[in-house]
């Protein structure tokens, strides 16, 4: 994995970007982020566990799955809990920007479900990289937020998930294959979100968002 190779900083500290906006009424204009990055890397922390708390004017995304709902979980708020054959009656249809089977269970992002989120204000949506392509040619001017980890803390955080030596095999493999994607030109932002440095990672994540908010 080549982390060095590419730009660990905030682009917004030294470019501006143009980012995506929705009409509402013929009046109020909408940004659009997009949160991308390799499993383990940080993104669901970041963005349910603060960019929500500390921007309540902007709304994620609901994505899709067939797994099952745990106790705490309600659909429609943590996920849309689909069966195999809804799931797969909405993949025939075109409906997903972006899916996956990961450890026989599905995810996937449905265009819709972004066009609802975003037509009622500022939205956010965490989406696997391969996924982010699609979703800028539907939304074409998005702000997209590319969050990774150094090597060795990426290792650690994947052993922890990984049931097997076959599995963090692959699952480094996979994630070997994503950072590759960080230098798309649709990413605005790009966040090294390192073991310990929780601050360091909000702070340019925040100053992108605000940048970008109004």
């Amino acid at each position: 994995m080549h982390v060095s190779r590419i730009a660990l900083i905030s682009r917004s500290e030294s470019t501006s970007t143009k980012g995506a906006i929705v009409e509402k009424a013929g009046k109020q204009l909408y940004p659009l982020f997009v949160v991308s990055g390799p499993a383990a890397a940080g993104k669901s922390k970041l963005v349910i566990e603060h960019v929500l708390a500390d921007f309540p004017q902007i709304s994620r995304v609901v994505t899709c799955t067939t797994r099952k709902r745990r106790i705490e979980e309600k659909d429609g708020i943590d996920y849309h809990f689909l069966s195999d054959k809804q799931f797969n009656k909405a993949l025939k249809e075109n409906e997903f920007i972006e899916h996956a089977d990961v450890h026989g269970k599905l995810y996937g992002v449905r265009a819709q479900d972004i066009r609802e989120a975003h037509a009622k204000g500022p939205a956010i949506v965490i989406i696997d990289p391969q996924g982010v392509e699609k979703l800028v040619e539907l939304f074409r001017d998005a702000y997209c937020i590319f969050i990774m980890a150094p090597d060795d803390d990426l290792r650690m955080r994947l052993t922890a998930r990984s049931t097997s030596d076959t599995d963090f095999a692959r699952r480094m493999e996979d994630a070997e294959h994503e950072l590759r994607q960080a230098n798309r030109w649709y990413y605005g932002c790009i966040i090294n979100n390192a073991n310990g440095h929780l601050e360091r990672s909000l702070r340019q994540l925040y100053f992108f968002i605000k940048e970008n908010l109004d």
